[in-house]
């Protein structure tokens, strides 16, 4: 109710939204008038969203809001693919003008009383009204226990009004009998229904006895202004038709699907935590005209829309930078200028300022990471590049890198070889899509267990491929070939000959980090005696090999727990993957390919295995 809250003493016009749907228009012209509006709706999600928007005629305003759930067979026609919009519900009959609501209706529907027709009779009974099993509609005995049927005629006659603000709207109606009289064998009530000349009962109806029955219409019914209503009694009924009451609906198609779940509560984690100050309400990215601002979406025809740009520029935001912004999958570019926000919150800094050159430098990096995607590469969220600042986000890997789990991350478990040659194939496999998945191919120059990041299903992906390196100073804009790329221990040998890198001189690297998985050594060990000269990882598994024994190498914080012929293969791989010529390493596919066989290895002797527990620390038994 208006009520003239404002003193001006206008109508007011606004729409609502039911998720992310038109739903109706309200018009209020008369202040002291209720306007109720209700919707039958199938909820897509575990929330509904009611939007009042404003048409520029009037402030929207609502005194209330009810929402109460049904049972799922009623109102069959209210689906995922369109709602009903109740247009009336009337008691027909009654003998005062008491609406008819909770508790006398256990779905606190509203039952409009309908009498004081001049050629109508009122027809009641004290008797309780039974729904039938699987009624579609359970009209409440109260209701029923009424009706109306006409005077003087065997026709009963009425009519509903299309909405005048609606585009050609679709109508469904339910009309609602019960046999309220215990009707004689020489009695007979026997009628069909007519809408606009159209009979829409196959066979006349004959109302039962004190239970509930409906001739309801199930194709919708358009086109005109005013529909008109015949309930007439056949040749062979002795009685006038009656009617108990009627729903009339208007249906309203679902044509837009909300945005993407995760992405919904992903968002408004982010409104929270940074406590956002924008119009943000209601569904992110639908209806498309109302998206929220600063995002842009993608809009598929059979799928929810996702969030695929999220700016916040100039949002004045402050403290660490949340996980959640990894958690939207979707986004493809991520612009901000909040130097302010910092990664952790014990190392909270202004980040430095770059030449004009770094800023055009990663501005380009990060346009060719947004292209590359493979599930075993570390996901580019976004990147910042203002008039002063510079900062990438990526995707967050709650189990820190490779180089932490070898090393012994606390509060984890030492990695099983089961975990640690499938975490060897998903490296193999992101740097083969480097080398040969992607456009242009990409050669990432610094492999190692640092930069093999792992998540909470200790999945390997591969982060800095080709950044960090690159870009090793503030004011770096490239890198000269004169100088190595990479990290001591895992620079391809022939470089320093050649001068240039290769896809092997990758190989090369990931080899040594397949030596370390198997040793859990660090690339470069440190001699025992006072003369010895540090080697490579590679140099110290070859020496220990020519003598036959791999559980010399293996590490032996695994304590036996693998198959020797997987681990063996897995080894061979290695020493052949840090060949000193990279004409003899193998390419990543081949890689890919002997890695699988070694899982496969050890899955078959790990069914096979007793006496091993996996709950925390490993141990024999």
């Amino acid at each position: 109710m208006y009520g003239n809250y404002d003193g001006l003493n206008k109508g007011v016009i606004f729409d609502l939204h039911i998720g992310v749907n038109y739903w109706r228009t309200v018009n209020i012209s008369d202040p002291d008038k209720r306007t109720i509006a209700e919707v039958i709706f199938v909820a897509p999600v575990d929330y509904i969203q009611v939007c009042l928007v404003n048409s520029g005629l009037g402030t929207p305003f609502i005194s209330s809001l009810d929402l109460r759930p049904m049972k799922n067979r009623l109102y069959p026609f209210a689906n995922s693919s369109q709602s009903l919009v109740l247009a009336g519900r009337l008691n027909a009959g009654p003998t005062d003008t008491t609406i008819i609501r909770y508790p006398d209706d256990p779905h606190d529907r509203m039952w409009e009383p309908w009498s004081n027709e001049p050629t109508w009779a009122e027809i009641t009974t004290t008797s309780c009204i039974q729904n039938i099993q699987n009624d579609l509609f359970e009209v409440p005995s109260a209701v029923l226990q009424t009706a109306v049927t006409p005077v003087n005629s065997l026709e009963l006659k009425t009519f509903w009004t299309a909405d005048p603000l609606g585009k050609d709207p679709e109508y469904l109606a339910n009309f609602h009998f019960s046999e309220l009289m215990n009707l004689t064998k020489d009695q007979k009530r026997e009628f069909n229904l007519i809408i606009q000349d159209v009979r829409f009962s196959s066979e006349p109806f004959t109302p039962a006895f004190l239970l509930s029955n409906a001739i309801y219409l199930d194709n919708p019914v358009h086109g005109l202004q005013q529909y008109n209503v015949t309930i007439k009694a056949t040749v062979n009924s002795t009685l006038p038709p009656i009617l108990n009451a009627v729903e009339v609906f208007m249906v309203l198609p679902v044509f837009d699907l909300p945005t993407d779940s995760a992405d919904v509560s992903t968002i408004n984690a982010i409104k929270s935590e940074y406590q956002i100050k924008r119009d943000w309400y209601g569904d992110p990215c639908a209806p498309k005209s109302y998206a929220w601002d600063g995002l842009n979406c993608s809009y598929a025809v059979s799928s929810s829309p996702r969030i695929t740009v999220l700016n916040l520029a100039s949002s004045g935001l402050t403290g660490e930078i949340t996980n959640a912004f990894g958690n939207l999958k979707a986004v493809q570019t991520l612009v901000g200028d909040n130097v302010d926000l910092c990664y952790d919150g014990t190392e909270c800094h202004q980040p430095k300022k770059k030449s004009g050159n770094s800023k055009i430098a990663i501005a380009i990096i990060a346009q060719h990471l947004t292209k590359i995607h493979h599930r075993n590469l570390v996901s580019l969220i976004g990147y910042c590049n203002d008039e002063n600042y510079l900062a990438l986000v990526l995707e967050y890997m709650s189990e820190g890198s490779l180089q932490d789990r070898l090393k012994g991350r606390p509060g984890s478990s030492w990695l099983t070889w089961k975990e640690r040659i499938r975490i060897a194939l998903d490296s193999a496999k992101g740097l083969e899509y480097l080398h040969k998945g992607c456009n242009p191919r990409i050669i990432h120059q610094d492999i190692k267990p640092h930069n093999i990041l792992l998540n909470e299903r200790l999945e390997a992906k591969i982060a800095d491929f080709g950044v960090s390196k690159a870009f090793s100073s503030n004011d770096d804009t490239h890198v000269s070939v004169k100088d190595p790329v990479g990290t001591y221990g895992y620079i391809d040998p022939e470089y320093y000959v050649k001068r240039k890198v290769t896809e092997k001189s990758d190989v090369y690297s990931f080899g040594v980090v397949l030596l370390q998985i198997i040793t859990g050594q660090p690339a470069i060990i440190q001699g025992t005696g006072p003369e010895s000269e540090p080697v490579n990882v590679s140099q110290w598994v070859r020496q220990r090999l020519s003598r036959g024994n791999i559980d010399s190498v293996v590490d032996a914080r695994m304590q036996g727990d693998y198959d020797i012929n997987s681990v063996w293969n897995a080894a061979k791989v290695a020493l052949e993957c840090t060949e000193m010529s990279g004409v003899h390493r193998p390419t990543m596919a081949d890689v890919i390919v002997r890695l699988q066989e070694c899982i496969e290895l050890e899955a078959a002797v790990g069914r096979n295995r007793n006496g091993v527990s996996r709950n925390g620390v490993n141990k024999k038994e």
